[in-house]
């Protein structure tokens, strides 16, 4: 397994830990009923979720991602687009917050080699729909008529086996 596979994993596990907490489900959550049933689409379902590039239909989405997820047929794990929206009203836009923290603190703990002195790093990034609210639209500032929205980094990958050509440019 290579250096970069080992962070990976590392990094996946501490957040999958933290998305099965009870304690940090409970702290972002609005209010005490919100992600107390046994459903389909759960908090750390949720989150995942939400932290795709969603590209297609709301529905269509959470087909591909239960389907991927679970390996289940659509009938088996079927969410519906009201049932998503409902539960993203339950989630504090803090979490991503938090999980972003997490996973910079997570990469900033690893020893790694340098190239010219400069850590390297390989990140992909989401732009996250965030529902409708006076506090999301007055810190996030869209532009008329435009819901908030934040980006979110969603892949890192650490490029330690990287190795610049004669130009020195990886």
């Amino acid at each position: 397994m290579t250096t970069c596979s080992l962070y990976r994993r590392e990094i996946v596990q501490k957040i999958a830990s933290h998305l099965h907490n009870p304690a940090f489900i409970h702290h972002f959550r609005p209010d005490e009923k919100a992600f107390i049933r046994e459903r389909k689409l759960t908090f750390t379902h949720l989150v995942l979720f939400l932290r795709n590039l969603v590209k297609g239909s709301v529905e269509d989405e959470l087909e591909t991602f239960f389907q991927t997820h679970h390996g289940q047929e659509p009938d088996a794990l079927f969410v519906t687009k009201s049932a998503f929206t409902q539960a993203r009203k339950k989630l504090k836009s803090e979490v991503f917050i938090e999980l972003n923290r997490l996973l910079v603190d997570t990469l900033y703990q690893q020893d790694c080699q340098r190239w010219y002195g400069f850590r390297v790093l390989a990140v992909d990034g989401s732009v996250l729909n965030l529902p409708e609210r006076p506090a999301l639209r007055g810190h996030f500032q869209p532009d008329a008529g435009n819901r908030p929205q934040a980006r979110d980094a969603a892949t890192v990958r650490r490029c330690d086996q990287a190795r610049p050509n004669r130009g020195g440019v990886l």
